[in-house]
C-alpha cells in the first residue's frame, strides 16, 4: 500500500468531492423509489459498494429485502436481491443458481443472491435521463424477481 500516494490523493481534494457526489446521488435514487417500498438506511461500504435497502412486506416475510447498489470498483448501478442472513442468502442462491438469474459461473456473491447491472455507463451530463431508467429498470426487475421467488416456492 503506497500512503503517500493516498495521502496525495486526500490532499487533491476529487476523491472526497467524486464520493460525495456519488453517494448523493444514491440518496437521490433511494428518495425517488416507489412508496410501495420501505427503505432502510443508506449503507456507504468501504469505498466498495454503497447501497440502499428496499422491501415490501412480501419480501420481509422471507427475510429478503432489494439492494440498490453504486458498484464502486465497476463504477456502475446494481440491484442486489439480499437475505436478511448468511442462512437465508445461501438459501436462496441455492434456489436461484439453476435460474435464468445466474447466468455466469461466478462464485456465490459474498452479500447479493442475485446481482443484475442496472447502468454500466454512469452518465452525469444527462443525470434525468439516467435516474429515469435506473429507477425503471430497478423496479421492473424487482417485480420479475419478487415473481421468481413464489415460483420457486412452489
Amino acid at each position: 500500500m503506497d500512503l503517500q500516494q493516498y495521502q496525495a490523493q486526500l490532499q487533491s481534494g476529487e476523491l472526497q468531492r467524486t464520493y460525495k457526489m456519488l453517494v448523493q446521488y444514491v440518496t437521490t435514487l433511494k428518495r425517488q423509489l416507489p412508496a410501495s417500498y420501505q427503505t432502510g438506511n443508506l449503507s456507504l461500504g468501504y469505498l466498495d459498494y454503497t447501497y440502499v435497502p428496499f422491501f415490501n412486506a412480501s419480501l420481509r416475510v422471507r427475510k429478503l429485502r432489494f439492494g440498490l447498489v453504486l458498484n464502486h470498483a465497476q463504477l456502475r448501478l446494481e440491484l442486489w436481491l439480499m437475505g436478511q442472513n448468511a442462512a437465508v442468502t445461501t438459501t436462496y442462491y441455492a434456489a436461484f443458481k439453476a435460474s435464468k438469474w445466474h447466468q455466469t459461473d461466478e462464485p456465490q456473491h459474498d452479500y447479493a443472491i442475485v446481482v443484475v447491472p442496472l447502468c454500466t455507463a454512469l452518465d452525469f451530463d444527462h443525470r434525468e435521463a439516467m435516474t429515469a431508467q435506473v429507477l425503471q429498470q430497478a423496479c421492473t426487475t424487482a417485480a420479475a424477481l419478487e415473481q421468481a421467488i413464489i415460483q420457486l416456492e412452489s
